[in-house]
């Protein structure tokens, strides 16, 4: 098992969340930032409206 940080902030004080992940050795470098992308999206909360 490899272990991996994953964070994510978005410049505010106070605004930055990480986390150590582990995961399987034999991980492409695609792979693993799939499943950074996939934890960075459960983490924020975000959308948009039209006034």
């Amino acid at each position: 098992m490899a272990k991996f940080n994953f964070s994510v902030a978005i410049g505010l004080n106070g605004c930055h969340i990480e986390d150590t992940i582990e995961l399987e050795d034999n991980l492409t470098d695609e792979e693993v930032q799939e499943m950074y992308l996939d934890w960075r999206d459960e983490q924020l909360d975000g959308g948009w409206d039209r006034e």
